[in-house]
């Protein structure tokens, strides 16, 4: 009983962890709005600021909502730090323009503030609180309370297309792409940059349901992991979840193939149904508790 009481109220706290996690702190409305457009000058701060400015040291934080600081007592935009012809701007990149504040000139392109040696007074980036939490936070929580297909992955809150597809699976209509560890990326193209993604064309569990290279100089396709040590962030091979690896299989995430497959999944099945009851059973402690 007080195994399921201590586990209930664990529960309850993450409950609220999460939930609580998704409202919007004032510091996230800096990206929200203000780097999603560009900016014509640097003094586009509401006065009252500037009044602020009289009262605070150079540098300081005046305006946290669009990133603006003091400068000779007015409150001017911090990427005027950098130089007279620096502005905020719209990052090209989605994610930068998404997480960061960003800057540029005339002569210069649109970049995180960071990337110029923009940082705030405590030292700290220019950035949505929610982006700095994906860097400790597991990959696939939403982190964008507007639009729920952004989720942390490597430490970043991108608008990430393989949140819902397996691993291995193509990520791109040309079918060069493919999700590994969250993000659509060509390792065989990372690795040489000659190399294309190909389907080793045997019918042998572990080339089949693994990722395999084309090298057009000896037009051979093979194992990455086997010839090129390609491998995820796990430092194993990149399994083809999905793929067809012989007439009625599928290669799964274990990278199994035909009866080995079958039986994997004859497991996991079995142990979903465990899993089920026992989370009834636990709501039905929470009801008696409580």
């Amino acid at each position: 009983m007080h195994v399921c009481r201590a586990y209930s109220l664990w529960i309850f706290r993450w409950y609220l962890t999460i939930a609580f996690n998704d409202l919007p702190s004032r510091s996230e409305l800096l990206i929200n709005d203000r780097s999603r457009r560009n900016v014509d000058d640097n003094s586009s701060h509401d006065k009252h600021f500037d009044d602020d400015c009289r009262s605070m040291e150079e540098y300081a934080v005046c305006d946290p909502t669009q990133g603006g600081v003091c400068r000779n007592r007015s409150c001017v935009s911090v990427c005027s730090t950098a130089g007279p012809q620096f502005r905020q701007c719209s990052c090209p990149n989605d994610e930068d323009r998404f997480c960061y504040l960003c800057c540029g000139s005339p002569d210069r392109p649109c970049r995180p503030a960071q990337d110029y040696s923009i940082f705030k007074p405590n030292g700290e980036l220019w950035e949505r609180d929610i982006c700095s939490r994906c860097r400790s936070w597991p990959d696939g929580l939403y982190c964008d309370d507007r639009d729920r297909r952004r989720v942390c992955a490597n430490g970043k809150c991108v608008a990430n297309v393989c949140h819902d597809k397996p691993e291995g699976s193509y990520c791109d209509l040309q079918k060069l792409k493919m999700c590994v560890d969250g993000e659509c990326r060509d390792p065989c193209r990372e690795v040489a940059p000659h190399l294309l993604t190909c389907e080793c064309d045997d019918f042998r569990s572990d080339d089949r349901c693994q990722l395999c290279c084309f090298d057009p100089s000896t037009k051979r396709c093979e194992n990455a992991f086997a010839r090129y040590q390609i491998i995820n962030k796990n430092k194993r091979p990149i399994f083809r979840d999905g793929l067809r690896c012989r007439p009625g299989a599928t290669c799964n995430k274990y990278g199994l193939c035909g009866a080995a497959n079958l039986a994997v999944r004859h497991w996991t099945d079995k142990l979903t149904i465990e899993l089920s009851i026992g989370f009834i059973f636990l709501i039905m402690n929470i009801q008696t508790i409580l």
